[in-house]
């Protein structure tokens, strides 16, 4: 019976956090109201309210899912080996992405996803800074940098892709970013 109900309470917080994700793809998170979420998940506010305080705490867990999902995939992935090889990351992150690229495309909203970004910047940074620190690849006092560096512009490189609507496959995307991480601005430029 415990079964049961565990079951319900994860199929109606995923219908709260597929209406919240809905809801950013035409709205700010400011703009919606907890009535407008459990009106489009089928469900009434007070069973909202079991779980959530507000629309932020909504947003908070989805986010807090993604980054951890993120965290699960990175931790099977050979940082140091990627290094040589950046596109074993980004074809990583697309499987991740392709998964379910309509979510992820509101996910990244430019509204809503600051607080995301920044969630899976710290978490990738760290991994990479630790990489670069244990190889030795990069002085102690210039790792910060160079890890926030690269993160920060792979990432937001992807949120631009999501919010140009670009006609670039996700693929070839990623090709380009991984050629600027190996050789700089001039490795797209030759092609």
């Amino acid at each position: 019976m415990e079964k049961k109900v565990d079951r319900r309470v994860i199929k109606t917080k995923k219908a709260i956090c597929n209406a919240l994700i809905e809801l950013l793809g035409t709205k700010t998170l400011n703009e919606i109201t907890i009535k407008e979420v459990a009106d489009l998940a089928d469900v009434n506010r007070k069973t909202i309210y079991n779980y959530y305080a507000g629309v932020r705490e909504i947003l908070e867990e989805i986010e807090d899912t993604v980054v951890l999902a993120i965290d699960e995939v990175l931790a099977k992935v050979d940082m140091y080996k990627t290094l040589e090889n950046p596109l074993t990351i980004f074809d990583t992150i697309n499987n991740i992405l392709n998964s379910n690229l309509d979510f992820y495309r509101k996910l990244f909203n430019v509204n809503a996803s600051s607080k995301l970004i920044n969630k899976i910047m710290s978490s990738v940074a760290l991994k990479l800074k630790n990489v670069l620190l244990q190889q030795n690849l990069v002085p102690a006092d210039k790792v910060d940098l160079v890890s926030n560096y690269v993160v920060g512009g792979m990432l937001h490189s992807y949120q631009f892709w999501f919010n140009s609507n670009s006609d670039i496959p996700l693929s070839q995307f990623s090709k380009n970013i991984s050629k600027i991480l190996l050789h700089g601005i001039v490795g797209v430029i030759k092609q």
